[in-house]
């Protein structure tokens, strides 16, 4: 999870109303809770990440996960969050300038690179 968008930042106001307090909270490693009008819901997933991990937080977790995969195993990677979460950055649709760059590219553009990697050309 990234933190959410701050009443000062660029955006917060394209965010309807009841999604402006946060919403979604890390309660383990491997779970988050979401309130609701119904009241709490827990998710559980192999691995839920807080707002304090960069993205060589995430990628030390998923370079693994490309291993798998190239050895024959399914893997899934999924981004979810409350609007403006950071969701896409996360995942790979920062600026250009960040693409290049190993410390903070997206896990898409980082999958990808070990993917290739991977293989001996």
């Amino acid at each position: 999870m990234r933190p959410p968008l701050r009443s000062t930042d660029p955006g917060f106001d394209l965010i309807p109303q009841r999604f402006q307090r946060g919403m979604v909270h890390v309660t383990s490693p491997t779970s988050l809770a979401v309130d609701s009008p119904q009241g709490r819901k827990i998710f559980v997933f192999d691995r839920v990440f807080g707002q304090e991990v960069d993205q060589n937080g995430v990628w030390d977790y998923l370079e693994e996960s490309v291993n798998a995969f190239v050895q024959g195993y399914n893997v899934s990677l999924l981004a979810y969050g409350q609007s403006g979460a950071g969701k896409s950055y996360t995942m790979g649709t920062s600026g250009p300038d960040e693409q290049s760059d190993v410390k903070v590219m997206g896990m898409f553009l980082a999958t990808a690179r070990q993917y290739f990697f991977s293989f001996d050309f």
